[in-house]
Protein backbone atom coordinates (compact mmCIF):
# COMPACT_ATOMS: atom_id res chain seq x y z
CA UNK A 1 0.00 0.00 0.00
CA UNK A 2 1.53 3.31 -1.10
CA UNK A 3 0.72 6.20 1.21
CA UNK A 4 1.60 9.75 0.19
CA UNK A 5 2.01 12.62 2.65
CA UNK A 6 1.73 16.02 1.01
CA UNK A 7 2.54 19.09 3.13
CA UNK A 8 5.09 21.87 2.66
CA UNK A 9 5.96 21.73 6.39
CA UNK A 10 8.80 19.23 6.98
CA UNK A 11 7.97 18.74 10.67
CA UNK A 12 4.33 18.05 9.88
CA UNK A 13 5.30 15.45 7.28
CA UNK A 14 7.57 13.75 9.82
CA UNK A 15 4.78 13.76 12.41
CA UNK A 16 2.33 12.19 9.96
CA UNK A 17 4.90 9.59 8.91
CA UNK A 18 5.36 8.57 12.54
CA UNK A 19 1.59 8.23 13.10
CA UNK A 20 1.13 6.23 9.90
CA UNK A 21 4.01 3.89 10.71
CA UNK A 22 2.71 3.22 14.22
CA UNK A 23 -0.82 2.47 13.00
CA UNK A 24 0.09 0.43 9.93
CA UNK A 25 2.55 -1.81 11.78
CA UNK A 26 -0.44 -2.97 13.85
CA UNK A 27 -2.48 -3.55 10.69
CA UNK A 28 -0.05 -6.21 9.38
CA UNK A 29 0.06 -4.58 5.97
CA UNK A 30 2.95 -3.93 3.61
CA UNK A 31 3.23 -0.19 3.05
CA UNK A 32 5.48 2.49 1.61
CA UNK A 33 5.44 6.10 2.83
CA UNK A 34 6.23 8.76 0.23
CA UNK A 35 6.70 12.42 1.24
CA UNK A 36 5.70 15.26 -1.09
CA UNK A 37 6.44 18.93 -0.41
CA UNK A 38 4.03 20.24 -3.05
CA UNK A 39 0.97 19.37 -5.08
CA UNK A 40 3.06 19.39 -8.23
CA UNK A 41 5.29 16.67 -6.76
CA UNK A 42 2.20 14.47 -6.34
CA UNK A 43 1.21 14.99 -9.98
CA UNK A 44 4.75 14.20 -11.10
CA UNK A 45 4.90 10.94 -9.13
CA UNK A 46 4.65 8.07 -11.59
CA UNK A 47 3.03 5.35 -9.45
CA UNK A 48 -0.53 5.10 -8.21
CA UNK A 49 -1.05 6.30 -4.63
CA UNK A 50 -3.46 4.26 -2.52
CA UNK A 51 -3.92 6.91 0.17
CA UNK A 52 -2.88 10.57 0.20
CA UNK A 53 -2.70 12.65 3.38
CA UNK A 54 -3.11 16.16 2.05
CA UNK A 55 -2.87 19.70 3.43
CA UNK A 56 -5.24 22.29 1.99
CA UNK A 57 -3.09 25.43 2.20
CA UNK A 58 0.18 25.02 0.29
CA UNK A 59 2.13 27.42 -1.94
CA UNK A 60 1.58 26.96 -5.63
CA UNK A 61 -0.86 24.11 -6.20
CA UNK A 62 -3.10 23.97 -3.11
CA UNK A 63 -4.84 20.89 -1.72
CA UNK A 64 -8.29 21.67 -3.11
CA UNK A 65 -7.03 22.39 -6.62
CA UNK A 66 -4.89 19.25 -6.47
CA UNK A 67 -7.91 17.19 -5.44
CA UNK A 68 -9.90 18.62 -8.36
CA UNK A 69 -7.14 17.65 -10.79
CA UNK A 70 -6.77 14.18 -9.28
CA UNK A 71 -10.50 13.58 -9.75
CA UNK A 72 -9.86 13.50 -13.49
CA UNK A 73 -7.63 10.42 -13.16
CA UNK A 74 -7.20 7.29 -11.06
CA UNK A 75 -3.78 8.36 -9.75
CA UNK A 76 -5.00 8.52 -6.13
CA UNK A 77 -7.52 6.09 -4.67
CA UNK A 78 -8.27 7.80 -1.31
CA UNK A 79 -7.60 11.21 0.24
CA UNK A 80 -7.58 12.29 3.88
CA UNK A 81 -7.20 16.02 4.45
CA UNK A 82 -5.01 17.02 7.38
CA UNK A 83 -5.63 20.73 7.78
CA UNK A 84 -6.34 23.62 10.13
CA UNK A 85 -8.86 25.06 7.67
CA UNK A 86 -12.11 23.38 8.71
CA UNK A 87 -14.07 26.23 7.10
CA UNK A 88 -12.98 24.88 3.70
CA UNK A 89 -14.27 21.36 4.37
CA UNK A 90 -17.33 21.74 2.15
CA UNK A 91 -15.22 22.91 -0.79
CA UNK A 92 -12.57 20.26 -0.16
CA UNK A 93 -15.01 17.35 -0.07
CA UNK A 94 -15.34 15.29 -3.23
CA UNK A 95 -14.46 12.12 -5.09
CA UNK A 96 -11.82 10.02 -3.30
CA UNK A 97 -12.03 12.11 -0.09
CA UNK A 98 -12.72 9.82 2.88
CA UNK A 99 -11.99 12.06 5.87
CA UNK A 100 -10.70 15.23 7.51
CA UNK A 101 -8.29 15.45 10.45
CA UNK A 102 -7.64 18.77 12.15
CA UNK A 103 -4.00 19.66 12.64
CA UNK A 104 -3.05 19.32 16.28
CA UNK A 105 -5.45 16.39 16.66
CA UNK A 106 -3.80 14.01 14.17
CA UNK A 107 -2.73 11.45 16.75
CA UNK A 108 -6.34 11.20 17.98
CA UNK A 109 -8.24 11.36 14.68
CA UNK A 110 -5.95 9.71 12.12
CA UNK A 111 -5.63 6.16 13.54
CA UNK A 112 -9.30 5.31 12.99
CA UNK A 113 -9.28 6.92 9.54
CA UNK A 114 -6.19 4.94 8.58
CA UNK A 115 -7.83 1.75 9.83
CA UNK A 116 -10.89 2.51 7.68
CA UNK A 117 -8.67 3.14 4.65
CA UNK A 118 -6.92 -0.20 5.14
CA UNK A 119 -10.30 -1.93 5.41
CA UNK A 120 -11.38 -0.33 2.13
CA UNK A 121 -8.16 -1.44 0.47
CA UNK A 122 -7.82 -4.84 2.12
CA UNK A 123 -10.92 -5.89 4.11
CA UNK A 124 -10.23 -8.06 7.16
CA UNK A 125 -11.43 -8.87 10.65
CA UNK A 126 -10.25 -10.54 13.82
CA UNK A 127 -11.62 -14.08 14.01
CA UNK A 128 -12.81 -14.85 17.52
CA UNK A 129 -11.28 -11.52 18.50
CA UNK A 130 -7.76 -12.91 18.07
CA UNK A 131 -6.64 -14.04 14.61
CA UNK A 132 -6.29 -11.53 11.75
CA UNK A 133 -8.14 -13.06 8.79
CA UNK A 134 -5.37 -11.97 6.42
CA UNK A 135 -2.87 -14.31 8.12
CA UNK A 136 -5.13 -17.39 7.90
CA UNK A 137 -4.43 -19.84 5.06
CA UNK A 138 -7.26 -22.26 5.74
CA UNK A 139 -9.54 -23.52 8.50
CA UNK A 140 -10.12 -27.20 9.15
CA UNK A 141 -13.12 -28.72 10.96
CA UNK A 142 -12.78 -31.29 13.78
CA UNK A 143 -16.17 -32.57 15.08
CA UNK A 144 -17.60 -29.28 16.33
CA UNK A 145 -14.19 -27.64 16.67
CA UNK A 146 -11.95 -25.87 14.15
CA UNK A 147 -8.23 -25.35 13.74
CA UNK A 148 -6.87 -22.33 11.87
CA UNK A 149 -3.69 -22.85 9.87
CA UNK A 150 -1.96 -19.47 9.61
CA UNK A 151 1.25 -18.04 8.21
CA UNK A 152 2.79 -18.23 11.68
CA UNK A 153 1.55 -21.75 12.47
CA UNK A 154 -1.56 -23.50 13.75
CA UNK A 155 -3.98 -22.29 16.40
CA UNK A 156 -5.43 -24.39 19.19
CA UNK A 157 -8.78 -26.05 18.55
CA UNK A 158 -11.65 -23.60 18.95
CA UNK A 159 -15.25 -24.57 19.68
CA UNK A 160 -17.02 -23.01 16.73
CA UNK A 161 -18.55 -24.54 13.62
CA UNK A 162 -17.17 -24.21 10.12
CA UNK A 163 -20.67 -23.28 8.93
CA UNK A 164 -20.74 -20.18 11.13
CA UNK A 165 -17.23 -19.18 10.04
CA UNK A 166 -18.19 -19.66 6.39
CA UNK A 167 -20.96 -17.06 6.72
CA UNK A 168 -18.75 -14.71 8.74
CA UNK A 169 -15.76 -14.85 6.39
CA UNK A 170 -17.45 -14.90 2.98
CA UNK A 171 -17.02 -11.09 2.56
CA UNK A 172 -13.29 -11.51 3.21
CA UNK A 173 -12.59 -13.88 0.30
CA UNK A 174 -12.87 -17.16 2.18
CA UNK A 175 -14.32 -20.08 0.24
CA UNK A 176 -15.73 -23.44 1.36
CA UNK A 177 -14.13 -26.19 -0.74
CA UNK A 178 -15.07 -29.25 1.33
CA UNK A 179 -17.16 -30.10 4.39
CA UNK A 180 -13.88 -29.98 6.34
CA UNK A 181 -12.11 -27.02 4.74
CA UNK A 182 -12.60 -23.27 4.41
CA UNK A 183 -9.76 -21.57 2.52
CA UNK A 184 -8.53 -18.02 2.13
CA UNK A 185 -8.51 -17.40 -1.62
CA UNK A 186 -5.75 -14.82 -1.18
CA UNK A 187 -3.45 -17.61 0.02
CA UNK A 188 -4.14 -20.15 -2.75
CA UNK A 189 -0.96 -21.05 -4.63
CA UNK A 190 -2.67 -23.15 -7.31
CA UNK A 191 -6.16 -24.40 -8.03
CA UNK A 192 -6.70 -27.80 -9.64
CA UNK A 193 -9.94 -29.53 -10.57
CA UNK A 194 -10.01 -31.70 -7.46
CA UNK A 195 -7.64 -29.99 -5.01
CA UNK A 196 -6.17 -26.70 -3.83
CA UNK A 197 -2.48 -26.06 -3.15
CA UNK A 198 -2.02 -23.64 -0.29
CA UNK A 199 1.02 -23.07 1.89
CA UNK A 200 2.67 -26.33 0.79
CA UNK A 201 -0.47 -28.36 1.60
CA UNK A 202 -2.89 -30.01 -0.82
CA UNK A 203 -6.55 -29.84 0.24
CA UNK A 204 -9.33 -31.80 -1.50
CA UNK A 205 -12.25 -30.12 -3.25
CA UNK A 206 -15.41 -32.14 -2.83
CA UNK A 207 -17.03 -33.33 -6.05
CA UNK A 208 -20.28 -31.46 -5.46
CA UNK A 209 -18.43 -28.18 -4.83
CA UNK A 210 -16.02 -28.21 -7.79
CA UNK A 211 -18.12 -26.08 -10.14
CA UNK A 212 -18.90 -23.56 -7.40
CA UNK A 213 -15.25 -23.36 -6.31
CA UNK A 214 -13.95 -22.80 -9.84
CA UNK A 215 -16.53 -20.08 -10.52
CA UNK A 216 -15.83 -18.32 -7.22
CA UNK A 217 -12.07 -18.41 -7.68
CA UNK A 218 -12.27 -17.27 -11.31
CA UNK A 219 -14.28 -14.25 -10.12
CA UNK A 220 -11.78 -13.56 -7.36
CA UNK A 221 -8.86 -13.82 -9.82
CA UNK A 222 -10.49 -11.36 -12.24
CA UNK A 223 -11.16 -8.84 -9.45
CA UNK A 224 -7.59 -9.08 -8.19
CA UNK A 225 -5.76 -9.72 -11.48
CA UNK A 226 -4.51 -13.08 -10.28
CA UNK A 227 -3.90 -16.08 -12.46
CA UNK A 228 -3.70 -19.74 -11.46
Amino acid sequence: MIIGICDDDVQERERLCDICAEVLEKEYIDYTLIEFDSGKAVLDYEKKIDLLLLDIEMPGLGGIELKNRLQQSDKVEMIIYVTSHSELMREAFGLHVIGFARKGMEDVLLPEMLHSAVQMKEPHLLIEGQEDSRTVRYIEAYYGYVKMVCEHGETELKRITLDSLEDMLAPYDFLRIHRKYLVNMRKIDRLHENEVEIGGKKLPISVRMRTKVKKAYDGFARRNARYC
